[in-house]
């Protein structure tokens, strides 16, 4: 207990400077929960919150296909988005302000035991316009490849309780264009005023780049049982150990590192057979330079048959939506919000999310 208390107050003590937190991987179903989970960790994406809680639930798991699609809440803009200039300073006025974010990608994954595997790609797109004098167009466009293969050992000696740590080792390539354009002057106006240009060229003029790296993630996790049916789960984590860096293989230069995120987590779980609930609490990226309120999330989700429905608090930002599953198949929908300023609820990004899920199968021996 000492030492998870003085790797706290180490991770506590570093400082590093950032704006939106930015994640590999994040669970669809977490997302609409506040993104409070790495006390849970109990579905395909488990490597990406806490490796320590692998193999608590079945002994084989597979989820071969599990799109997701996540967008700009439109709701939030529709006012802006109709009749659409086409002049650049014209584009610039209209867009100012407005946080554009896309993300598409599919993460299938195996669990067997201890042990799990995910492969993932992901395609994420960042683009936000501020300076209204001099209209400035920031670019954050990055697709991330790569595997992540973990396992958790359970200690001995806790009763019915259980404790758990866990480590994570993974691989990554990270292509993209990462930058800040001037959309009245130079470079970038050239692009957008020619009429010609080809996606390759496009690229290399915005300064496309690769690399690859490879990370490490660790965790523990406790979990008290207080009942048949009731759990209170605590959790530390620790994702991207160091940062994950990337070697520079193509491009101007090399893609930005993976930042190191520490999570401290609770939850609390109770399975009424007809209905199951839980509530989680994440403090997350605490190793980073923010407030307080930035990295507290809340979640909650109520089961029922066929129907979960879904709640969170994301940093300052409300989440909410809802999952239906039925024979292995899962759709979730719902809208979240996340903090792109920097401060505590200085500038939301309303996002959507729609996630779909094909052939979930557990077995347990």
């Amino acid at each position: 207990m000492k030492l998870i208390f003085g790797l706290i107050i180490f991770y506590l003590s570093m400082q590093l400077d950032a704006k939106e937190v930015f994640h590999v991987g994040r669970s669809p179903r977490a997302l609409i929960m506040g993104d409070a989970f790495a006390a849970l960790a109990d579905d395909e994406y488990t490597l990406f919150y806490n490796p320590a809680a692998l193999g608590k639930e079945a002994d084989l798991r597979v989820v071969p296909f599990n799109p997701h699609l996540g967008i700009l809440n439109p709701l939030d803009y529709i006012d802006k988005f109709q009749n659409m200039p086409s002049g650049v300073e014209q584009i610039a006025e209209v867009g100012m302000g407005i946080p554009l974010y896309f993300s598409i990608g599919a993460f299938p994954t195996l669990k067997f035991g201890p042990i799990g595997i995910s492969m993932y790609a992901q395609r994420q797109g960042r683009y936000y316009i501020d300076n209204p004098k001099y209209p400035q167009l920031t670019i954050d466009d990055r697709l991330d490849r790569g595997f992540v293969i973990g396992m958790s050992h359970r200690m001995e000696g806790f009763g019915k309780d259980e404790f758990s740590f866990g480590f994570s080792f993974k691989s990554v390539k990270r292509a993209g264009i990462f930058g800040t354009f001037d959309m009245l002057g130079g470079l970038l106006l050239d692009v957008l005023n020619s009429g010609s240009i080809s996606p390759s060229s496009l690229k290399e003029i915005l300064g496309y780049s690769k690399g690859s790296g490879k990370g490490f993630d660790a965790g523990v996790e406790y979990i008290l049982k207080i009942g048949d049916d009731t759990k209170a789960n605590f959790a530390f984590s620790v994702i991207d150990i160091g940062d994950t860096k990337f070697l520079h293989e193509e491009g101007p230069s090399k893609p930005p590192s993976q930042l190191m995120n520490a999570t401290l987590a609770t939850a609390f779980v109770q399975d009424l057979g007809f209905i199951d609930y839980k509530f989680a609490l994440d403090i997350q990226a605490m190793n980073q330079n923010l407030e307080f309120g930035q990295m507290l999330h809340l979640g909650m989700e109520l089961g029922l048959p066929i129907i979960k429905l879904l709640a969170g608090w994301n940093a300052g930002y409300i989440s909410y939506g809802a999952s239906f599953e039925f024979w292995g198949i899962e759709f979730l929908g719902g809208l979240y919000g996340v903090e792109i300023g920097n401060g505590y609820r200085v500038k939301e990004a309303p996002r959507a999310i729609i996630y779909f899920k094909f052939l979930d199968f557990s077995f347990d021996a």
